[in-house]
């Protein structure tokens, strides 16, 4: 009976794993055979229906949305690391929990979760990390 209503009180059920989400970047149309067992990854959006992710592989950085209500999770774009590390990174406040975050100029308007992270400078920082050769 208990694990019945865990389900209801699990706020990870229906959510694919980390290994998962990496390995999705296999589905991507600019997947090229790159390894992905060392791939990188930061969560950057997190309610209850949906998860969004970024993952940078040894040569590209990709953007995974991962919603419990769908079969598996969706490479939304991805960049070569190389410019994506050129990018300009910009936030603007929505809410008092959400945020906007402009991953450069190709890719605005991302929603974020604000309280993953102790503020812009530390999402920043996180992601210059991920995105390090």
């Amino acid at each position: 009976m208990m694990k019945f209503y865990s389900k209801f009180f699990d706020a990870d059920v229906g959510f694919r794993t980390s290994e998962q989400i990496t390995d999705a970047v296999r589905t991507s149309k600019n997947y090229q055979q790159e390894p992905v067992s060392n791939a990188r990854l930061m969560n950057f959006f997190k309610t209850s229906k949906q998860r969004s992710y970024l993952v940078a592989t040894d040569q590209r950085v990709y953007c995974i949305v991962d919603d419990n209500r769908k079969s598996q999770p969706v490479v939304n774009w991805s960049e070569p690391l190389a410019t994506f590390n050129q990018n300009a990174i910009s936030f603007a406040d929505k809410s008092d929990r959400t945020g906007l975050v402009n991953f450069g100029e190709n890719h605005k308007h991302w929603l974020y979760t604000k309280s993953l992270f102790s503020g812009t400078d530390e999402f920043e920082q996180q992601i210059h990390a991920l995105s390090e050769d």
